[in-house]
């Protein structure tokens, strides 16, 4: 009761309090390699020195010793000196003991000794030539004043040079993620609606950049603090690249295949597998899973496109496996295979289905009903004499026109002559990607629409054909 009565009568009449504790004088030792015993203040003709300490750090077996020391009293009165000796006395063991237990830290023995031969108070009150303002000094840059400094930026945690790193550390963490977390909602938008993530031009003076950036402005204009993050962001570090799409989209289709894995669970299951070439002249092989769930109703799943080498059998078996293999399906839970007609796929002797065959019994061969479907069309079609003169005749000029490297190159300066003429009329754009010269495309029996794309590649090029055509006729 009397230490809160104590505190309010001192916060009412004094300006600054010096407390000495010694958790404090540990942190001082620690860190700054300092020690400030006895601070005596003077305020209003008031001088004020409050001393805690802990004996029990001290180890100390003193009685005398107190856990808490006050001498307060006002300049003027008789007992201020003999205050003081009372304060010193009642320190001068606890002295002894921090300075014997700070010794070996290298503090000064000026120091050391203007502190413990200090005995003569008569000199406290001596005008200029008082010991504590002769210890304070005149001098800005004094041992005192710095070490008073020093305690100061010490007690002053916010300023700390680590604490001002951590929090600059943690905006730096939390913009970061923003920025990322906008690219990461962008990308499962574009990739749910199954829309293209790039642009033929994505610079900045570029009027459309493509899905994914227009997006990304979008968004950006409905939030100011995502705007800012994107306008101050590295450049190395915009989490835009289209490196950072794919790796988004790769972890999004990690997530879906261990999703459809879980859900498979041990059930037994079927593959349905095609291959195909794809833009870049690369074969792709498209690997569809088919199951019935806990609930008894059939679920068919894509769950993955793998490049091949080549589109032999064994070596589409050997990546099934591996893709099977990564996700823990077992192989011989294989109840079904769908494949189309080739003679890779559907051989008897080393067909892919009877490489998987001969290691899974069970797994039955369903020739695909699509490709079934697509050779009925084929057949049909020649029946109608009007559709298979015109697919006769349609496969007769790919083959004059294709038939040489000659004829190729005379139809790729035909496309360049063309493409020259309409942007001279301003019927065509220029920019990156656009105006790519094509070839006629072949169609195919066991090609699933492949006669519709040979006939769009000659309607695009119709007139560098007959360009070409013509050639060859004065030829």
């Amino acid at each position: 009761m009397w230490m809160s009565q104590f505190k309010k009568i001192l916060s009412q009449n004094f300006k600054k309090l010096i407390l000495l504790c010694w958790n404090g004088i540990l942190d001082c030792v620690n860190k700054y390699g300092i020690i400030m015993l006895i601070n005596v203040m003077k305020f209003d003709e008031l001088t004020v020195t409050m001393v805690f300490s802990n004996p029990n750090c001290l180890h100390t077996k003193n009685p005398d010793q107190k856990s808490i020391i006050v001498a307060f009293n006002t300049l003027g009165s008789n007992s201020f000196q003999h205050g003081l000796n009372i304060l010193l006395r009642k320190m001068q063991h606890f002295v002894s003991h921090v300075f014997s237990f700070i010794s070996h830290l290298g503090i000064l023995d000026k120091m050391h000794s203007r502190l413990m031969d200090f005995s003569s108070w008569k000199k406290v009150r001596n005008g200029t030539r008082c010991a504590f303002l002769s210890h304070v000094g005149k001098d800005f840059n004094s041992s005192h004043k710095v070490a008073e400094k020093k305690l100061d930026d010490l007690m002053n945690q916010p300023q700390h040079i680590d604490k001002v790193l951590n929090k600059q550390c943690h905006t730096e963490i939390a913009n970061n993620r923003l920025q990322l977390k906008v690219s990461i909602d962008v990308v499962r938008v574009l990739a749910l609606q199954g829309i293209a993530f790039r642009g033929r031009d994505e610079s900045s003076t570029s009027v459309n950049r493509g899905n994914f950036l227009e997006i990304l402005d979008v968004v950006a204009s409905y939030d100011k603090k995502v705007a800012e993050v994107i306008a101050k962001a590295p450049k190395n570090a915009t989490y835009t690249s289209p490196q950072i799409q794919k790796e988004i989209l790769h972890v999004f289709s990690t997530k879906v295949m261990n999703a459809i894995r879980e859900e498979i669970s041990d059930a037994k299951f079927c593959i349905v597998v095609d291959e195909a070439r794809d833009e870049s002249v690369r074969e792709q092989m498209a690997v569809v899973l088919r199951f019935v769930d806990k609930d008894g109703f059939v679920r068919e799943h894509f769950f993955g496109v793998v490049h091949v080498s080549d589109t032999v059998a064994l070596t589409l078996k050997k990546v099934i496996y591996s893709l099977l293999s990564c996700y823990n399906l077992d192989i011989q839970n294989i109840r079904g295979q769908g494949y189309d007609g080739a003679s890779n796929m559907r051989g008897e002797s080393n067909g892919l289905q009877a490489l998987i065959s001969h290691d899974c019994p069970y797994a039955y061969y369903i020739h695909c009903f699509a490709h079934r479907l697509q050779l009925a069309l084929v057949a049909a079609s020649k029946a109608v004499i009007p559709v298979g003169k015109f697919f006769d005749r349609l496969a007769f000029i790919i083959n004059i026109v294709g038939a040489s490297c000659k004829r190729n190159e005379q139809l790729k300066l035909a496309q360049d002559a063309e493409f020259a003429y309409l942007i001279d009329i301003d019927e065509l754009e220029t920019g990156r990607g656009l105006n790519q010269k094509c070839t006629l495309q072949r169609a195919g029996d066991t090609r699933w629409s492949s006669h519709f794309r040979s006939i769009s590649s000659l309607i695009k090029i119709f007139c560098p054909t007959c360009e070409v055509l013509l050639k060859i006729i004065k030829e």
